[in-house]
């Protein structure tokens, strides 16, 4: 069911209008900017986007101007990923897994938890990711939870759709989606700590 989920989603997003995913991106931006403010925090894990992902970029330029300290996942030992520092203008090198852009090999990873990590994800259901199923963020999340906030973001093209969840599966404390109105994508599901 995982598998033709992530089919439908990416049939999908190959007729994403740019405008749509650009006017999309920053509403869900603003929101989870908002949200941020909240909190006390100093580093965050973003990501670089694929097609079918919120366009976080305008927002890691954000955050930097402000200080923060923004860190990217790197696929490495072809298993796992671990999160790099980044600054506007650093080299990135796209990886052969998903031709993501990521930090170059020659910087340091965090060893640490950070402080608020953002996930992007194919699909959320009552808090559960359905990401692209390697399961890099389950076995990085499993050594390394954020200290105050773990969230996702989607562009919600799949609607309401279920799927079932993992034992090793870690729900979001918070997901934002482009559906104010969706019982199973709430722009803020928030869920006991």
């Amino acid at each position: 069911m995982k598998h033709e989920l992530r089919l439908r989603a990416r049939a999908i997003a190959q007729h994403i209008n740019q405008d749509w995913h650009t006017e999309v991106s920053a509403s869900v931006c603003s929101r989870l900017y908002s949200y941020l403010q909240e909190f006390d925090y100093q580093s965050i894990g973003l990501y670089m986007p694929m097609r079918d992902e919120v366009d976080v970029r305008p927002l890691i330029s954000k955050l930097q101007k402000e200080g923060k300290s923004v860190y990217l996942p790197k696929v490495i030992n072809r298993s796992d990923i671990a999160f790099f520092h980044y600054e506007e203008g650093d080299t990135l090198e796209r990886n052969g897994v998903f031709s993501l852009e990521e930090p170059s090999a020659d910087k340091k990873a965090i060893e640490t938890a950070l402080d608020i990590l953002i996930v992007p994800a194919v699909h959320f259901y009552c808090g559960y990711r359905l990401g692209r199923g390697k399961g890099y963020y389950d076995r990085y999340l499993s050594k390394y939870p954020p200290k105050h906030l773990l969230a996702g973001i989607t562009l919600g093209l799949l609607g309401n759709e279920p799927f079932p969840q993992d034992e090793w599966d870690i729900p979001m404390k918070v997901i934002f989606s482009p559906k104010d109105d969706d019982s199973s994508l709430p722009p803020l599901l928030t869920q006991d700590a």
